[in-house]
């Protein structure tokens, strides 16, 4: 639920509005252009003593000045309400908050990143546990035809139980970053830092793989394009199996893991909206709590809970408005 994005990963979604800005004609100027995209998403997961819904709502801002292309202003709001009916955990809250806002300023090579995430039961009210924050510098050290490669350094804003002599919170910590990726006709391959590989992206039968620390997802899509151009795809069917996981956690710092895996099927229109379904198995729960030891791992989860409870199968089911890039 409150996984720490190190580049940004911004969903343009149902509505692209211009607000301003007109061909100058007499000076050749063009004027900057600035876009609101929405989004909205919807999941529910059933088992049989745990169900959750997630809603999704979200905001981004696009600023594009045709006058410097090397520039980019990128700004995004995200709201993600969990709402978990918990029978194996009755004591836990049955509603948390996942509030995201994340900003991105690219000038030539340069890129400078920020995020502020509270998060829990109880955001910003439930402590210094409630929330965490980045700020990032990446330069594009490499930028080719097929290839570019991005290096960078944050730091990241969270209290990992860390204390100092006087009781207060060691709050600041380094994090290193990088990005890669490969184009080709046959194969795109990306690493920002999940792993992203499409195989044949440019036709009709393509195969995707993603894998985001615990997570994965292998899925083959068949694509019906208008004209034969990807860009104008109009129908995508898909079939995949996935490793997924939701969390949720408390102000006091105790996180609670659910993980399972699913067998879906899904159905994609104009690469803007989709709805897929399906077998969700092998579910597991359990929790944990941050520590020190575990601050890198998944680039920003709190602890490594141990799935030890299993809360069998399901199902689930989810729709979305968003463009997407397969």
């Amino acid at each position: 639920m409150f996984k720490l994005a190190i580049f940004l990963n911004i969903y343009f979604v149902l509505l692209i509005a211009p607000i301003f800005g007109e061909e100058l004609i007499e000076e050749k100027v063009l004027t900057p252009r600035l876009f609101f995209l929405p989004g909205l998403s919807y999941e529910y997961v059933a088992f049989d003593n745990l169900q959750f819904h997630n809603p999704s709502s979200s905001l981004t801002m696009l600023r594009i000045n045709p006058n410097e292309p090397n520039r980019l202003s990128v700004f995004s709001l995200r709201y993600n309400p969990n709402i978990l009916n918990n029978q194996y955990q009755p004591e836990y809250p049955n509603l948390f908050h996942n509030i995201a806002f994340t900003g991105m300023q690219r000038v030539d090579r340069h890129f400078f990143i920020c995020g502020f995430m509270p998060i829990t039961e109880r955001p910003l009210f439930g402590g210094s546990r409630s929330y965490m924050g980045m700020a990032i510098y990446s330069y594009n050290l490499v930028n080719r035809e097929h290839f570019t490669m991005n290096l960078g350094m944050g730091l990241l804003l969270m209290d990992i139980g860390v204390r100092l002599n006087n009781g207060s919170p060691w709050m600041l910590w380094p994090i290193p970053t990088i990005g890669l990726s490969w184009e080709y006709e046959w194969i795109n391959f990306s690493l920002i830092p999940g792993a992203r590989l499409v195989i044949a992206p440019q036709k009709p039968v393509s195969l995707v793989l993603i894998n985001r620390s615990r997570e994965f997802d292998v899925s083959l899509w068949y694509r019906y394009f208008r004209d034969g151009t990807p860009s104008n795809e109009v129908l995508g069917i898909g079939f995949g199996v996935t490793n997924q996981s939701n969390n949720v956690m408390l102000s006091d710092g105790t996180r609670y893991g659910i993980i399972y895996n699913t067998i879906y099927g899904a159905v994609r229109l104009f690469r803007i909206f989709e709805i897929n379904g399906g077998w969700a198995f092998n579910g597991r729960s359990g929790e944990g709590n941050i520590s020190a030891d575990t601050l890198f791992d998944s680039f920003g989860y709190s602890g490594r809970p141990i799935y030890n409870n299993d809360i069998g199968n399901g199902f689930f089911a989810s729709i979305s408005a968003r463009i997407n890039t397969n």
